[in-house]
């Protein structure tokens, strides 16, 4: 009987897998030996930063979640408003953002020394009218924790004058545009988060190549302590200059009474504002604080002069509200005092005394909790009266309970401004009376 052509023998069909199997195993064996291991103990707490090493291709093994890139609708603050089948119709509103994902290749020089291998990068890329506006890199751990958040700005090389066209004998092109290196530093801000979503360390950073630093410092998941410092490059060398100190104290059922800063340096014409230094709010992971629109200058106060050795101290309320705001010298005495007063969660009145001078600043709000009414006292005498009238702000100066100025104010604009003569309305007021 002949043996078809087509039809293996039993011994065949037995050598053929097994050969297979063993070119197989060996392979991966290859593999396996060139990928580095995931450092799963590591994170991003170091001082300095220590890079992964990068695998045969030149890149850092990445776990890059199997996901396609998302569009959405967005804002000016790049918040993923709503999702958009299509990167058209994200790119058709003012603002769409796009959130992606990258290789360890794709890092700006800046952020790659922060990279480690358990680690995967996120990318949010906003885009206003079609241009790109921001670009946001994220990395987050095998949790899907965020352990790094940045935004950082690279600068473009600007461009430099061309040299003259070739001879028309030469034969050669006209010279492309040239570009040269701006010489400046990136200039944006890079945060440092733990296991916890804490964040321990923050950096900004200016296009001049100045960096402020400031890290923080946590007992029993409080923090106890934030540090600043101020870094330089000065003639090729590293300068740090401390720049302040902020402790945190807690009562008994941990939460935050009191913040105390300790100047370093010294610093002129600093705003004087309502508010807890640095992110202390999020630092301190107190949800109910009172924030209320209190981060703005109140320029009623006017600006005051730090010193090395001076110290400022805030006190809240078991409600987290800001109840003083006193600045102390360096022998411990009070510069000035503010005082804050409180309905529910609104300020209604915030007093500073400094010497034998006091201001006042009163709100008034309506039944929406609106701010309608901005009352600023010296010494109990009126000085500027703002009330909110049809989406305007009204701005009136007072002298000796006069009014001598009257400013329109729209979206932060002044529209108008009109300064009203004294002699003029001390005859019309005769007049009346006649």
């Amino acid at each position: 009987m002949k043996r078809s052509l087509n039809r293996a023998s039993p011994l065949h069909l037995l050598i053929v897998p097994g050969f297979l199997f063993l070119v197989l195993s060996f392979l991966l064996s290859r593999v396996s030996a060139q990928t580095p291991e995931l450092n799963l103990g590591e994170g991003v707490n170091g001082v300095p930063p220590v890079a992964a090493a990068p695998g045969p291709s030149g890149d850092v093994p990445s776990p890059v979640p199997a996901r396609p890139a998302r569009w959405f609708q967005s804002n000016a603050g790049g918040m993923a408003l709503r999702e958009t089948s299509t990167r058209f119709a994200a790119l058709s509103s003012e603002y769409a953002l796009l959130i992606d994902y990258a290789l360890p290749r794709d890092l700006p020089p800046a952020l790659s020394a922060y990279y480690r291998n358990q680690y995967y990068i996120e990318v949010h890329v906003l885009y206003r009218r079609g241009a790109e506006s921001r670009r946001q890199w994220i990395f987050r751990d095998e949790r899907g924790t965020a352990r790094l958040v940045s935004v950082l700005n690279e600068p473009k090389d600007e461009p430099v004058e061309a040299a003259p066209p070739p001879d028309e004998n030469s034969g050669g092109d006209d010279p492309s545009p040239q570009t040269a290196p701006t010489g400046r530093a990136p200039w944006g801000f890079i945060e440092l988060y733990n296991e916890n979503y804490r964040i321990t360390e923050e950096r900004a950073f200016a296009d001049d190549g100045t960096e402020t630093v400031i890290e923080y410092a946590y007992r029993g998941g409080l923090l106890i302590r934030a540090e600043g410092r101020r870094e330089a490059v000065v003639e090729g060398t590293e300068t740090a200059v401390k720049t302040f100190t902020d402790d945190y104290r807690y009562n008994r059922s941990s939460s935050l009474r009191v913040v105390e800063r300790l100047y370093h340096e010294d610093a002129e014409a600093v705003p004087i504002r309502l508010e807890f230094p640095n992110r202390v709010l999020d630092m301190a992971a107190e949800d109910d604080f009172i924030t209320e629109r209190l981060a703005m200058d109140f320029e009623f106060f006017g600006e005051t002069e730090m010193k090395s050795g001076y110290r400022m101290m805030f006190t809240t309320d078991e409600r987290g509200r800001i109840l003083t705001q006193t600045l102390l010298d360096d022998k411990d005495e009070a510069v000035w005092r503010i005082e804050n007063t409180w309905s529910g969660n609104r300020l209604v009145s915030a007093l500073k005394t400094e010497g034998d001078e006091l201001r006042l600043i009163e709100f008034e709000y309506d039944s929406g909790g609106d701010r309608i009414i901005e009352r600023n006292m010296r010494n109990g005498v009126l000085e500027r009266l703002v009330r909110a009238e049809g989406g305007m702000d009204v701005e009136e100066l007072y002298m000796e309970g006069e009014v001598i100025l009257r400013a329109l104010w729209e979206d932060g604009r002044k529209i108008s401004e009109t300064r009203i003569r004294r002699d003029s309305r001390r005859d019309l007021q005769r007049g009346l009376r006649g």
